[in-house]
């Protein structure tokens, strides 16, 4: 109320005063003030400074003419990002399924389910190599038949190929995987 009763009294004094000096500019001098406030409160954006390039360190194709195709490493670098997705396959012989359920940038994550007897069901993560087609995982659940993964991609990154190595009894088995679309 004290507030009020202050703004009250200065908005008073002000117009007593406006009045006194020009009662017909008073509107034309409150208008002013009212579109020089909005006009003042724009919102701008900002544009970042600093923004990440990531081509950076991606080696261009040169075509027969000598002219850079980078379209072809665009290609690449988009479709290892759709790394994402259920993979199917043989693993020693038995069916086998990835599904990779994270990924960000390069590394990657998800599970993979192998039908032997007893169901094999592992929590794995991983990193792709883009540039050499390549790809590591290793099991994140302790367990006897953990262990890792490695092997490479087609060039349009829908199957792998490698062995996997148990960590406890280093043996090692291959595995084909083809993404599913």
């Amino acid at each position: 109320m004290i507030i009020l009763y202050n703004l009250e009294e200065h908005i008073n004094v002000f117009t007593k005063g406006v009045k006194m000096y020009n009662s017909r500019k008073f509107p034309a001098i409150i208008l002013i003030l009212v579109l020089f406030l909005f006009v003042g409160c724009e919102k701008k954006v900002e544009k970042p400074i600093n923004q990440t390039d990531t081509t950076k360190g991606q080696v261009d194709t040169i075509t027969a003419n000598g002219k850079v195709d980078s379209t072809a490493i665009k290609d690449s670098i988009a479709k290892a990002q759709q790394f994402v997705g259920t993979w199917t396959g043989s693993f020693e012989g038995r069916n086998a399924t990835l599904k990779i359920t994270q990924q960000n940038g390069d590394e990657f994550k998800g599970n993979i389910s192998i039908k032997y007897r007893e169901a094999i069901n592992q929590q794995v993560s991983g990193k792709i190599d883009r540039e050499k087609k390549r790809f590591t995982m290793r099991d994140l659940a302790h367990a006897r038949t953990m262990g890792t993964y490695s092997g490479k991609l087609n060039d349009d990154f829908t199957k792998m190929s490698g062995t996997f190595t148990m960590t406890a009894e280093k043996t090692s088995v291959s595995f084909n995987l083809s993404k599913k679309k």
